[in-house]
């Protein structure tokens, strides 16, 4: 059964005289505090721990009865109101390891390229739901170029040395007997691209022959790096740009300039 605010146990019997009937939960006696009425059994508030083995014994003068019924709470799939507990088990798996928590939604995390990272799929049910990890949509054990490890009985998942290839949506499905619940997170990749910036100092302080080449940068999320970091990376096409076009003084007016 799924958990519900009421469930009731019914246990028919005929005899003369009238039979005590006496439930019991894994063999242990149920009092007062369970609801006894006419031979029902009433459970409030159902949970998790009220799953067990149920039997109703009937006896009188003549005799006693006995009979049994399993009960298995099943609990759907579902985040959990507090987060603490996957939190630690992230801590604990990857104490400097970039980090985030999928959910129905969708949650992002930004790295750089080479970088590993730990996702946690926060999930709660009863029976305890089976995980299976997706990527792009598709098995993440049937992913190639992605180096990754499923850890905590599928709770977490730790991929390594990321690259633009390896990022987009990865996804986790947890289900059980009652149900199914699917979460998500998108990792994005920053990476290292070229960039023409200001123009250099004209070549020439007059005439015509002065040229500015346009000067390159290499930015990882718009901040200046090593240029070795965008090795392998295509270059801008930039044209040198004509400068100080007007004339030189001639030298004649120089020559003159200095005899004044």
């Amino acid at each position: 059964m799924c958990l519900t605010d009421e469930w009731f146990f019914f246990f028919f019997f005929l005899g003369v005289p009238e039979a005590e009937v006496t439930w019991f939960r894994n063999k242990s006696k149920l009092g007062s505090p369970h609801h006894l009425h006419e031979g029902s059994l009433l459970l409030t508030n159902v949970s998790s721990s009220d799953q067990g083995l149920y039997s109703c014994r009937a006896a009188n003068l003549h005799g006693e009865l006995t009979e049994s019924t399993q009960l298995l709470i099943l609990d759907p799939p579902q985040v959990p109101t507090q987060l603490e507990d996957i939190k630690a088990l992230l801590a604990a798996t990857g104490p400097n390891l970039p980090s985030v928590l999928t959910s129905p939604l969708g949650t992002q995390l930004v790295l750089d390229p080479g970088n590993s990272a730990l996702l946690g799929c926060p999930i709660k049910g009863h029976p305890v739901p089976n995980i299976t990890w997706f990527h792009g949509g598709q098995p993440i054990v049937t992913a190639t170029g992605l180096t990754h490890h499923i850890l905590a009985a599928g709770q977490i998942l730790q991929v390594a040395n990321l690259s633009g290839g390896s990022q987009g949506e990865f996804s986790c499905l947890a289900q059980n007997e009652a149900g199914v619940l699917m979460q998500k997170a998108s990792l994005v990749i920053q990476d290292y691209w070229w960039s023409v910036d200001r123009l250099a100092t004209c070549s020439a302080s007059c005439g015509n022959r002065g040229v500015q080449q346009p000067r390159l940068r290499c930015l990882l999320n718009s901040t200046e790096v090593n240029p070795a970091h965008c090795a392998g990376k295509v270059r801008p096409a930039v044209q040198p740009i004509a400068c100080n076009r007007r004339d030189c003084p001639s030298r004649a007016m120089g020559l003159a300039s200095g005899l004044t």
